[in-house]
């Protein structure tokens, strides 16, 4: 009896909800509930039917009247719905399943509440007005003591309780209605059957989405209102504290919760520093995801929810949901307390969670902020703990968002499979640019860095910081330009001014930010306060101000005895504050994840004196886990840097594990903090609470997300000593790098004077000379330094250490794995380590170190202001890379140890001019890998190397591209840089930094065309002349705007370059604009008495433009004329210039060109010749033929001349044969055997496609009439030259004559088998073709004889 009691009293929530219902002349015919917000009713059909009109009754005398319109009949269920108005009733949750109780139990009121037990189903008859109605599975129930056929009938259509979790399993019916085969206690009608009509299916999803149901009839509402109580106030601060939207990111989150299929990622990183916004976006997501039209669970922990002993996020999900579970009992929920265990709420399980949401559609979202906060034991355990949550994750389909920052993913996201990752480079075009908008972000961004897949939040963008500034209220200027775009500087300065008098916000903002802050441990030593808008570190200790000296109002206004404390009393007591915040963050330097334990927290804020209560309300610090922490983060790496011992930190985490001594202990459990201000002050480090299990290391190491603080610290160092400590770092990564295999050890020598350090000698084993004026570096003994000791001084005098590593330098003993001398890997493996060689765990403490090493390496140097006073560390850190790089094949982040962390992205970053940083990644250029092979499509492949740049030689283009006025006039320097790059196969030439500058200045060379020039002439060197060449013929615009300004400077060798590439910039200038610079730059030298050696060329100049040609044809005739040797084209005027003019004045240009060739040279002849093959108008061709005719008379010598000048004819193609057959014939008919031997080559050389038909021709005539054998073997040599370019057929057929022909002469058979040995001995092709013509015999056995077959048979 107490029993039922008990059930009742727990559900009469639920009978205060009941209807009863009434026919029009007030007889009861049953009872109802509402299932929904819009108030839909729930009832047996025996209630309703037959009925015109109902009269509803409700608690409070509520009454509403319902048509019949408004009653949907299930006859076929034994259910009715019927609409309601008005009807102010909480709705019924309706178990999704059966009874939840363990013994099925359930409660009905008739009218009082009374338990019961559900039999089990049977099949029944419902007898309806009209008709009979087979229902089956109906729950067969037995009442405590009670027979439901001596019940009234208006308890017909009554809920029927589970007794566990309080929802409705079925609706009561009378037993007048209902009948079966047996006697039974009672029938009650499922609401859930196999054949649900439409109308109580919606009615089913409406209440499973609206009313919360808890327990093992957990319901979709239920689950959001449980997952709720998570995301706490998920909608954000204040509307004018509202941070500002970020499209983008939100595009890349929606894209990852909407990815379809079953193979859609389950786990984003959302990675990004201290301040830039990653718990902002998480509230927002949740937001987004609660506010959304089908809302979806989503449940949000830190990570000082996790516990030791978590074996996956399962175990911290389900502690949330407890927790949950707790507060909704609190709140009042109904049903969400236990049947067995009136104290114990509901438990859903994670699995139950997870199951429903993805049964509903709509995934479970579980949102991890912050998992550095996990136990030092737990993160210990990483890589089961991750194992674990990827299992978890897949069985439910759940999702899970972690933000973090770039450390901690750096671990975890390559713990996790990576098939689970979503990676928003790959998922769509916007969150793709948002993934590449943060990789070049600025120190305080996550980009960059080669982290596994993840979305990468950074600074705000320019149009989103100027959105925040002004939803804050922040004036322009108001923020340091570094700092501008950072949130968490924003929000924090917004709220100091908003704290400030309204006339000093006015007037001083910036003096009264940065002016003020309580002293601090090492605030002595920054110097005077600083000018100018506020940086973020005196945001952040103005802001720490503020907060402290509200706690001290907060602490005055609550104190009994000082109730009215202003002035001087509030001040002291906020210096005390700010006293007790400064103890606090030496004290998060301890053992731990950064946080501050209770004893400590305790200590230091008292909560008996109201110190606790008001930290805590000013939100300086929040509860964490079994702690306390600073609410926000990057505020709290600012405030402990003021108290870490950089020196000491540095020992502890790096340097003390490549000690010369071997018994080092384990890794610190805390960093090192220099000793209290205050000389009564409490120890230094609490002792850790052991919370390890026994199997656990007895300390573990710093855990890699508390480097925040090291790096502040490092910035404030001065920088002479942070130089020196750098490049102690830069060493220890030197020194842990794969070594190069091909350094060979030499015998030593006498070590000369340290020369200066040459970062142009070579970077890889190809020998070149030393640069005039480097001295070669030292030779030394190989060293004996230990291998897992760090470098106690640079390994060759006077150099910096990656100097004595380059081939040629003195030798070192760094050999792969610390092997000793003729050790192979395998017997290295073997055996106990040698001395020097680290133990297995020693090596893993030891790869810790370097990780740390890099690591604060690489965000000092990306976050210093300026880092042109560690240039030298620079130096020495890319020369580390580039041996690293060679040794491996290229730069690949992967195989590069603690320096794969330093590619092409970082130099770009790095706070340095551009002609430093320029100069920096020369240096690295032949650490680049060889190019991607082209794909079967053509394009490129991309490399191996990290998403973004893979190339140092792409930073150099990107810097060309973004800063060309800066960028050329440095890499034009390059041309003296013969340093050799990799390729991918062997090239035409050798490809050095200078021929890889030459390619990047062409090919980036349209946006600033006229600065390259410039910067080309300005080089003077002939790698520049080689591209301003080629300039000229593919970008004679520019080259024209350039030459008319090298005309019109003052600088002598100005002039020179306007001379020297306007002639080559002439033939190509597409426009009349063009040709007019080129006119104007030639009058200008023309004008010049000084320029005399030039006047030629402008003479040149003047006679290609058609309107002054007229004028200046004349003197330009003269000039040529009396020009001395050729060599020098002619005097400076270029013959090509006087052939423009032979179609307008031909008789005084062929004078000219007859006169000129009278006294010319061989070199002279040649150029003036081939010029006159150009003109190709039927007349002038003539003219020029005889003028080649009788300059071949006059001067036989010059017959290579005109054999050139044949071949030029003859690539003319057919238009040529009118001129070409009466000239060849003329002069293979009246010259020597000398001369007809240079010309007749020229007709059995291969030739072009145009040439070979004429070519052909001609030929077959000289073999028709010569039988000169001085002739025929300058045929036979030609043929074996050509034998490459030539069809083997026509090679042999020509051969074959000339062997005939040559056997007709005397001697001519022998002097045929002699020149055939030798042809083919010079010739591989020809001999190869030989030796295939007589292995098929016939006619050559009479043409060649045994012993130069013979001969024939040694050629190689």
């Amino acid at each position: 009896m107490a029993a039922r009691q008990d059930a009742a009293g727990r559900h009469r929530t639920a009978a205060d909800a009941l209807i009863r219902v009434r026919d029009l002349a007030g007889r009861p015919r049953g009872t109802g509930f509402l299932a929904d917000a819009e108030g839909t009713m729930v009832t047996s059909h025996e209630a309703v039917d037959g009925l015109a009109r109902l009269v509803l009754h409700g608690p409070g005398d509520q009454v509403c009247l319902v048509e019949a319109a408004a009653v949907t009949a299930l006859p076929e269920t034994g259910l009715a719905l019927v609409a309601t108005e008005g009807l102010g009733l909480p709705p019924l949750p309706i178990a999704p399943s059966g009874p939840a109780h363990p013994d099925r139990r359930a409660v009905v009121r008739l009218p009082q509440p009374v338990a019961g037990t559900v039999v089990g189903t049977t099949a029944v008859t419902y007898t309806a007005t009209d008709r009979f109605h087979l229902l089956d599975e109906v729950y067969e129930i037995a009442l405590d003591g009670l027979d439901l056929h001596t019940v009234p009938p208006q308890v017909s259509g009554a809920p029927l309780l589970d007794a566990e979790t309080g929802a409705v399993l079925a609706v009561v019916a009378s037993a007048l209605a209902l009948h079966a085969g047996h006697r039974a206690g009672g029938f009650a009608l499922p609401l859930r059957a196999r054949r649900t009509p439409a109308a109580l299916a919606a009615l089913l999803a409406r209440n499973a989405a609206t009313v919360p149901c808890y327990g093992a009839h957990l319901n979709l509402a239920g689950a959001l209102r449980l997952t709720g109580t998570t995301t706490g106030s998920a909608a954000g601060p204040a509307p004018w504290r509202e941070p500002v939207e970020r499209p983008e990111v939100a595009t890349a989150l929606e894209e990852f919760l909407t990815a379809p299929g079953e193979p859609a990622p389950l786990v984003l990183g959302l990675v990004g520093e201290p301040g830039t916004g990653r718990s902002t976006e998480l509230a927002r997501l949740a937001a987004r995801r609660a506010e959304a039209p089908a809302p979806a669970p989503t449940l949000r922990l830190r990570g000082a929810d996790l516990r030791p002993g978590d074996g996956g996020i399962k175990d911290a999900v389900e502690r949330a949901l407890r927790t949950a579970a707790r507060v909704v009992t609190a709140a009042g929920v109904p049903g969400a307390v236990g049947a067995t265990d009136p104290g114990e709420p509901l438990y859903a399980s994670p699995d139950a969670l997870a199951g429903l949401a993805r049964t509903a559609g709509r995934p479970l979202l579980v949102l991890l902020d912050a998992p550095e906060e996990m136990p030092p034991v737990l993160a210990h355990a990483l890589p089961d703990w991750t194992a674990a949550t990827a299992a978890w994750l897949r069985t439910g389909r759940t999702r899970l968002v972690v933000a973090c920052r770039p450390e901690f993913w750096e671990q975890a996201g390559a713990l996790l499979p990576p098939e689970i990752l979503h990676d928003p480079a790959s998922a769509g075009p916007a969150a793709s640019a948002a993934s590449a908008s943060r990789a070049e972000d600025g120190p305080g961004g996550a980009g960059g860095r080669e982290l596994p897949a993840c979305l990468r939040l950074g600074d705000l963008t320019p149009g989103q910081a100027a959105r925040a500034r002004a939803r804050y209220g922040l004036p322009a200027g108001s923020v340091a330009a570094a700092d501008a775009a950072h949130p968490l500087t924003l929000r924090l300065l917004s709220q100091v001014r908003a704290a400030l008098p309204q006339d000093e916000d006015d007037e001083q903002p910036e003096d009264a930010v940065a002016g003020g802050g309580t002293p601090a441990p090492g605030d002595a030593d920054r110097g005077p306060a600083p000018t100018g808008p506020p940086s973020r570190v005196e945001i952040f200790s103005a802001y720490l101000d503020l907060v402290c000296l509200r706690i001290a109002l907060r602490l005055a206004a609550a104190s009994a005895a000082q109730p009215q404390a202003r002035g001087t009393a509030v001040r002291r007591l906020a210096a005390r504050v700010t006293g007790a915040a400064h103890e606090a963050a030496r004290r998060c330097l301890g053992p731990g994840q950064g946080e501050l334990d209770r004893e400590a927290f305790e200590e230091l804020f008292p909560w008996r004196t109201g110190w606790a209560s008001a930290v805590l309300t000013e939100g300086l610090l929040v509860p964490a886990g079994a702690g306390y922490r600073f609410a926000h983060e990057g505020l709290a790496d600012w405030l402990q840097s003021l108290h870490l011992d950089v020196d000491a930190a540095l020992h502890a985490l790096v340097h003390r594990w490549f000690a010369q001594s071997s018994a080092a202990a384990e890794a610190p459990v805390r960093l090192p903090s220099r000793p209290a201000a205050r000389a009564a002050a409490p120890p230094c480090v609490p002792p850790a609470p052991p919370v390890a299990p026994p199997h656990f290391p007895r300390s573990l190491p710093v855990p890699r997300h508390r480097a925040g603080a090291v790096v502040e610290a490092m910035l404030l160092t001065p920088p002479g000593t942070l130089a020196a400590q750098l490049g102690a770092l830069v060493r220890v990564l030197d020194r842990h790098t794969p070594p190069p295999t091909r350094v060979t050890p030499a015998p030593p020598a006498p070590a000369p004077a340290a020369p200066p350090a040459d970062l142009d000698a070579d970077t890889v084993p190809n020998p070149r000379p030393q640069r005039p004026g480097a001295a070669a570096p030292p030779q030394t003994g190989p060293s004996t330094e230990p291998l897992t000791g760090p470098p106690t001084g640079p390994p060759t005098a006077g150099l910096p250490g990656w100097i004595g590593r380059l081939p040629g330098a003195a030798p070192c003993d760094r050999r792969p794995e610390g092997r000793t001398p003729g050790e192979t890997p395998t017997t290295a493996a073997a055996g106990a380590p040698r001395p020097g060689r680290a133990w297995p765990a020693q090596a893993v403490r030891q790869a810790e170190a370097v990780w740390w090493a890099a690591h604060l390496l690489r965000e000092v140097l990306l976050r210093v202001a300026d880092a042109a006073p560690l240039r030298e560390v620079l130096r020495d850190l890319a020369g580390s890379v580039v041996v690293g790089a060679v040794d491996a094949g290229g730069f690949h982040a992967a195989g590069m140890g603690g320096l794969g962390g330093f590619g092409p992205w970082f130099w770009r970053r790095v706070p340095l001019p551009a002609a430093e940083r320029l100069d920096l990644l020369r240096v690295l250029l032949p650490a680049d890998p060889p190019p991607a092979p082209p794909a079967g499509d053509g394009r490129a492949r991309r490399g191996d190397g990290p998403r973004g740049a893979d190339r140092y030689l792409d930073a150099v283009a990107a810097m060309l591209r973004e800063d060309p006025a800066r960028a050329l006039p440095v890499v034009c320097g390059w041309f003296t840089d013969d340093r050799p790059l990799r390729t991918v196969r062997p090239a035409p030439g050798r490809l050095t930094v200078a021929t890889a500058t030459q390619a990047l200045l062409y090919a980036h060379r349209r946006p600033a065309l006229d600065d390259l020039t410039e910067a080309l002439v300005a080089a003077g060197h002939p790698g520049a002349d080689e591209v301003l060449g080629v300039l000229a013929e593919d970008e004679p615009s520019a080259m024209c705007r350039a030459v008319d300004r090298w005309a019109h400077d003052p600088r002598p060798d100005r002039h020179v370059a306007a001379a020297t590439y306007g002639p080559r910039a002439a033939p190509f200038a597409p426009t009349r604009a063009d040709r007019e610079l080129l006119r104007y730059a030639a009058l200008t030298l023309l004008a010049r008495p000084g320029d005399c050696t030039l006047h030629g060329v402008a003479l040149g100049l003047l006679v290609r433009d058609p309107d002054t040609r007229a004028r200046h044809l004349p003197a330009a005739l003269r000039h040529f004329g009396s020009a001395g040797a050729a060599g020098d084209a002619c005097g400076g005027l270029h013959p090509a210039a006087l052939t423009q003019a032979l179609a307008t004045d031909p008789e005084p240009v062929l004078a000219a060109f007859a006169a000129r060739l009278r006294h010319a040279d061989e070199a002279t002849a040649r150029v003036v010749l081939a010029e006159l093959a150009g003109p190709a108008q039927p007349a002038l061709a003539r003219r020029t033929a005889a003028l080649v005719e009788e300059h071949l008379r006059r001067r036989p010598e010059h017959a290579a001349a005109v054999a050139h000048h044949l071949d030029l004819r003859l690539e003319q193609g057919p238009d040529a044969r009118p001129v070409l057959l009466p000239l060849a014939a003329a002069l293979l008919r009246d010259h020597p055997a000398q001369v007809r031997r240079t010309l007749a080559a020229v007709f059995a050389a291969p030739g072009s496609h145009l040439s070979r038909p004429l070519r052909q021709e001609l030929l077959d005539s000289v073999l028709a009439t010569e039988r000169d054998p001085v002739v025929l073997d300058a045929l036979l040599t030609a043929a074996a030259d050509g034998a490459r370019r030539r069809h083997p057929l026509l090679t042999r057929d020509l051969v074959h004559r000339l062997g005939l022909l040559m056997g007709r002469t005397p001697e001519g058979t022998a002097r045929f088998d002699r020149r055939i040995v030798e042809l083919a001995a010079a010739a591989p092709t020809f001999a190869g073709q030989v030796r295939e013509w007589l292995a098929d015999g016939g006619s050559w056995d009479a043409l060649i004889g045994p012993s130069a077959r013979r001969r024939l048979d040694t050629v190689a």
